[in-house]
């Protein structure tokens, strides 16, 4: 019987628990003073965590040291299942400060890489930066990018970020192009007349448009330019929306390990702490594998998309069909069969890539894999019901 009770964790003293405790707390303060913690440099959160969590071991110490003194075996059974549980808290905590560092030692040297825009004619290497003056992304250029921390977050607000900022420059260019036609299409010539016989007048007017086959191209134009408004707004949702979760993921996880000692709110708890570490783990690495990839296919933001629609011709007198403008709308090829100019059409299909594809695979990426994580560390397994559109 005694060797058996030395066996199971369970057994622990309520003296080797606290120390315990201590130990892996200083572990977690000590990777925290290495890396830059989730609120910035500093790492009052984690003290704070560490702090209740010594007080909720010293609360189940005297309670243990009760349940010895008045032998009540219920309470001593439960006291050792309690300390169990902390302690997976605390392994809980210093597992998500280190991989917190990691996550962003490894963004950090692939922003170097992903932050490139273009390379100037002196040579200078071109980065995506945050102006925060302005709350726009301009290119900057500089030998080492800047990737404040959290580094992942950072990224994936400029992919956001770099693509409104291209897509606007389109905007603009179409915009123009499109007000400029639809003036030119409403030019025409004619002629009236009147026409009195004894009493009654007739006014007649016969009249020609110039341009009337324009039409076509600014129906279309004009459909590109509406989706294109609403592209570029859904891009600065998300950024403003990625600037915000940082600190949200962080909050839930700190709500998550609190909430998770008291044993009536360890499923809600656990439940936050995976939600907390999905939002800051795997939603913004989502967007910085989509910018790591698309950027280098075919599919690439950095084209220059519409350069050079402003200068297009409005057409010869009377040329109804607008030939030269109809052309805009489709991609052209060379005899290679490469791309030499991204139609307006195909433009704006892979627009809807960073507003649809990416926002849906993160969600569901980030629900799974709370889904996963949540039964591991003794969370509650659905979130509402929004685990079962998965």
């Amino acid at each position: 019987m005694t060797s058996r009770r030395s066996s199971d964790p369970r057994g622990i003293a309520p003296g080797v628990a606290p120390f315990i405790l201590a130990m892996l707390m200083l572990s977690s303060l000590a990777f925290a003073q290495q890396t830059p913690t989730i609120f910035g440099k500093e790492s009052e959160w984690v003290i704070w965590a560490s702090v209740v969590m010594l007080i909720a071991a010293s609360m189940l110490g005297i309670a243990f040291g009760l349940a010895r003194l008045f032998a009540i075996p219920s309470l001593e059974a439960w006291t050792k299942e309690e300390f169990l549980n902390l302690l997976f808290s605390v392994v809980i905590l210093v597992l998500f400060v280190t991989t917190a560092g990691v996550i962003e030692s490894v963004s950090t040297s692939l922003a170097k890489d992903i932050l490139t825009s273009t390379v100037s004619e002196s040579g200078a290497v071109q980065y995506w930066s945050y102006i925060p003056g302005t709350g726009r992304w301009s290119r900057i250029s500089t030998s080492a990018p800047d990737c404040p921390y959290p580094c992942q977050f950072y990224i994936a607000r400029g992919f956001l970020g770099s693509t409104y900022e291209i897509y606007g420059e389109s905007l603009k260019g179409m915009a123009k192009t499109h007000a400029v036609s639809l003036l030119f299409e409403s030019f025409g010539v004619g002629t009236s007349f009147d026409l009195t016989a004894f009493v009654p007048k007739l006014d007649i007017q016969v009249g020609m448009p110039l341009y009337s086959g324009k039409a076509i191209f600014n129906n279309s134009l004009g459909t590109v330019v509406e989706e294109l408004l609403k592209i570029v707004t859904a891009l600065k949702v998300q950024e403003v929306g990625l600037a915000y979760l940082a600190g949200l993921s962080t909050t839930l996880f700190i709500v998550g390990i609190i909430t998770r000692i008291l044993w009536f709110t360890r499923k809600f708890g656990g439940l936050m702490v995976a939600l907390g570490i999905g939002l800051y783990t795997i939603t913004p690495l989502i967007y910085v594998l989509g910018w790591y990839t698309i950027d280098r296919s075919t599919a690439s933001f950095n084209d220059p998309v519409m350069r050079g629609i402003e200068g297009v011709t409005i057409g010869s007198l009377g040329d109804s069909f607008a030939p030269a403008e109809v052309g805009l709308l489709f991609t052209q090829y060379d005899s290679a069969g490469r791309v030499s100019k991204l139609g307006i059409l195909d433009s704006l299909s892979r627009a809807y890539i960073p507003i649809m594809v990416i926002p849906v695979l993160a969600i569901f990426a980030t629900i799974g894999f709370v889904r996963q994580l949540s039964p591991m560390i003794g969370g509650d397994t659905e979130i509402a019901g929004l685990t079962r559109i998965i």
